[in-house]
């Protein structure tokens, strides 16, 4: 499953579901400064116990915190199934991260049980809201047709979305569909430009791509998408 890093949000509005606004976001920002170590020594285990007493007041930041927390062990034990039951939390109440999150533990069967119809359902949760992760992601379901009807046309539209918000990997997804004509007209220009963009983030697969294109070596071939 792909990693997502522990979101902070130190600097951005709390969303909270309860009427003790204040007490809730008090306790998340304790959290963040243990996390941190803003003015005080650093310490995991009491970001935690902030962020799980934030949750319960209903800050949505503080679920999706402690979720990325049990998922890789920081300040608390591993614990798929807790990090599964803090992203749903958060999920529903419409975080996209969460819910892209959540999607590749369906997808991988991280703490629940495997089921691509339902990462489907929360990759496009989180695709909607722009999430451009999920974007690629969906995208790729709709390539393969995993948990949804393959349909390369839909794949190419999700690819775009990522790719014109500047994701390297639906840059390079949208490459290889434009280099091998896979839910779009053949388009070696377009390949190149995507391929380009993609590689001058860093995209190693890319710039193996880019060499192929430009020294007429041999076309795009779409493989594996890039989640």
């Amino acid at each position: 499953m792909r990693k997502l890093a522990l979101l902070i949000l130190a600097f951005v509005a709390i969303s909270v579901t309860t009427s003790a606004q204040s007490d809730a976001a008090s306790l998340y920002y304790e959290g963040i400064k243990y996390y941190e170590g803003q003015g005080v020594s650093k310490d995991y285990a009491k970001a935690a116990e902030f962020f799980r007493k934030a949750a319960e007041l209903g800050v949505i930041q503080a679920k999706y915190n402690l979720g990325c927390m049990y998922d890789e062990g920081v300040g608390v034990r591993v614990d798929h199934q807790l990090a599964v039951l803090y992203w749903e939390s958060a999920a529903k109440d419409g975080f996209a991260l969460a819910q892209n999150n959540l999607a590749h533990c369906y997808r991988t069967g991280s703490g629940v049980q495997k089921d691509y119809s339902q990462a489907v359902y929360w990759f496009r949760k989180a695709a909607e809201q722009g999430n451009a992760d999920a974007q690629v992601s969906l995208g790729a379901r709709y390539m393969h047709g995993e948990g949804v009807t393959c349909d390369k046309a839909r794949a190419v539209e999700w690819f775009r979305k990522a790719a014109e918000q500047g994701h390297a990997g639906g840059q390079y997804n949208l490459a290889l569909c434009y280099g091998k004509g896979e839910g779009v007209s053949k388009n070696l220009s377009q390949a190149e430009y995507w391929m380009t963009k993609a590689a001058n983030q860093g995209c190693s697969d890319a710039r193996q791509k880019l060499n192929e294109l430009k020294n007429g070596t041999g076309t795009v071939t779409v493989t594996v998408p890039l989640e």
